[in-house]
């Protein structure tokens, strides 16, 4: 059976009529709106549902939510792991300066006494 949409044939199709109370109706069909969806879309899902076909629909908002339950799931442990990586690094670096600061102040200092022994020297003469 062919269905005419917009001036389309839509292949193995068919348009489906039943009847419902109107508030029933817009209220199912605000509930869809909520999803970011439409009526037709949800119907045709429960429809493929029932007979074991699977709803492949993600709505805006069950991404939101997933996204939400990862983020509270996992981003404490995310967070600690990089920030001890970032203290860790901070630390090493910190260590190297250090490091580095009492080389140059040694090498300084061990110039500066060679110079006050050779002054020492030329006074003593």
């Amino acid at each position: 059976m062919f269905t005419v949409f917009a001036n389309k044939m839509i292949k193995n199709k068919t348009l489906a009529t039943f009847r419902i109370d109107v508030e029933e109706w817009d209220s199912f069909k605000n509930w869809a709106d909520s999803k970011n969806s439409n009526a037709s879309i949800e119907i045709v899902n429960f429809i493929r549902s029932c007979i074991g076909i699977t709803n492949q629909t993600l709505y805006v908002q069950d991404i939101d939510n997933c996204i939400i339950n990862y983020l509270e799931n996992n981003l404490d442990s995310y967070l600690d792991k990089k920030l001890t990586s970032s203290i860790d690094g901070l630390i090493d670096t910190s260590a190297d300066v250090d490091r580095k600061i009492n080389e140059v102040f040694d090498t300084r200092f061990s110039q500066i006494r060679d110079i006050q022994n050779e002054m020492e020297s030329l006074l003593v003469k």
